[in-house]
């Protein structure tokens, strides 16, 4: 397998902080590709990001549908990642949190992510 090092994000006070490489670098993609909207950064290709922003609004039958296979087609752009297990929702107010499990050639690891699906 050939080595993932990229640049370390520290999220909280969004500054690089050095090199990380293996399971590190995985999670902080998977992290970059749930977050980013998807078409919204010309320098990005069309694959990179995430669409659930596009759920915003819709009934909840139609979240609970198309949620997973959204965060599915986001994390599967990148080559290490496999795909998403144990897929779960919990719906609250104009909010539902998503939880699952990443599975990479490095290995799994869980994920949470909170969507606003209000208006």
């Amino acid at each position: 397998m050939e080595p993932s090092l990229t640049l370390g994000l520290d999220f909280q006070r969004g500054r690089i902080v050095g090199e990380i490489d293996g399971m590190a670098a995985v999670q902080q993609a998977a992290k970059l590709a749930l977050e980013i909207p998807r078409y919204q950064h010309v320098i990005l290709p069309d694959d990179y990001g995430s669409e659930v922003d596009t759920l915003r609004g819709k009934h909840r039958d139609l979240i609970r549908g198309e949620l997973e296979r959204l965060i599915a087609e986001a994390l599967v752009q990148d080559d290490r990642i496999e795909g998403i297990e144990g897929f779960s929702l919990e719906f609250s107010g104009d909010e539902v949190l998503c939880r699952f499990t990443v599975v990479s050639a490095e290995g799994s690891f869980a994920i949470e992510r909170r969507v606003r699906i209000g208006v």
